[in-house]
């Protein structure tokens, strides 16, 4: 950075004449930190599950059923999650009349859940337990079970998820008599997407003496310029957001788009408007994450409607940061410029 500075400077003393060159802006500069965003894409999960098999008195199949699997879950950008997975399942009967007193054989997975703003996720899940039919009473070599699944999803680590919740399923090709299976399930899986690509803003240098293009130029670093609020809001310099909500009331849609129309005008005075969101702790970290980014993006998508350009906008989630409670107030964006050339005719120009 220091080099691409230096090179800059000196190209400009050579086109200037050596006439002195007065910085005071600052730039963005953008990394990657390991925090927790929303899933997405596939992921990995290993499943564990454990429960009971019911029936009536004609169909002896009641035990306790067990199961490992290895899951791949795909997340779409919609609130929709997909499995596919292979395991093993295990059964032990407790009933006398049981064709037999333990089962073990491979089994398949596949489930279809919509991902609610609480975390929760509830939709359908299917089992084929290959080469178990004769043990579930079944009509065939296999045993297939369909029926409900509700899981709540957690963050546990940086990288990692937990989901835990339970199924209701029935057998389908059964031979003629109910068969139940009721089951707790345990996911452990893997996030390899989390990470945020941050931003952050650097000053340039606060001044630079010329000198002939042949002599060594030192630049030292300078404190980036602060941060300056946008502060004409209902609510100072913050949007509010209803619990699990990203959309922006009428008001200060309204007010964005006065906002937009400001800034357009005087873009030479900033560099970038950064977005941030938040949210409060009521959900999981991943929820929080990717409900900040949400209403984060809602507001720049407010600005380029107003008139702005998309280039001098940053929207940034920041999840529950700055929550402790769950509070009205933790949830909402926050606008700061960056890059500012002219602190007071920016906040001149603002003061609307």
């Amino acid at each position: 950075m220091k080099s691409i500075i230096v090179l800059a400077t000196m190209l400009t003393l050579s086109l200037n004449s050596y006439a002195d060159q007065n910085v005071n802006s600052s730039s963005l500069e953008f990394s990657k930190e390991a925090v927790e965003m929303a899933p997405q894409g596939l992921l990995p999960f290993i499943g564990f599950g454990g429960g009971y098999t019911g029936n009536n008195d004609n169909v002896p199949v009641e035990g306790t059923p067990v199961s490992l699997k290895v899951l791949g879950s795909y997340y779409l950008a919609q609130p929709y999650v997909f499995d596919a997975g292979f395991g093993i399942s295990n059964q032990q009967f407790s009933q006398s009349g049981a064709k037999d007193t333990a089962v073990t054989g491979s089994s398949l997975e596949l489930a279809a859940r919509y991902r609610f703003a609480n975390a929760w996720q509830a939709g359908l899940v299917a089992n084929h337990l290959f080469e178990m039919g004769s043990s579930y009473a079944a009509s065939q070599g296999d045993a297939q079970f369909v029926g409900l699944q509700a899981l709540k999803e957690f963050s546990i680590a940086k990288g990692w998820l937990a989901r835990v919740g339970g199924r209701a399923m029935t057998e389908t090709n059964n031979t003629g008599e109910m068969v139940n299976m009721y089951m707790i399930d345990l996911q452990l899986g893997w996030n390899p997407h989390a990470q945020a690509t941050t931003v952050k803003s650097v000053a340039a240098a606060p001044k630079v003496q010329a000198a002939p293009v042949a002599k060594t130029i030192e630049v030292k670093p300078a404190s980036a310029l602060e941060y300056i609020n946008y502060a004409s809001f209902e609510n100072g310099n913050s949007i509010f957001f209803q619990e699990a909500s990203y959309s922006i009331d009428a008001k200060n849609q309204a007010q964005l788009k006065k906002l937009a129309t400001l800034l357009q005008k005087n873009k030479n005075l900033f560099s970038k408007v950064e977005v941030h969101g938040y949210a409060d702790i009521s959900g999981s970290e991943a929820l929080n994450q990717s409900l900040s980014e949400k209403r984060a993006e809602q507001v720049k998508a407010q600005l380029i409607k107003g008139g702005l350009n998309k280039e001098n906008i940053v929207a940034l989630g920041k999840g529950s940061s700055q929550a402790k409670e769950v509070l009205a107030q933790d949830r909402k964006v926050e606008l700061l410029f960056t890059g500012v050339k002219d602190e007071k005719a920016l906040q001149k120009a603002l003061a609307l």
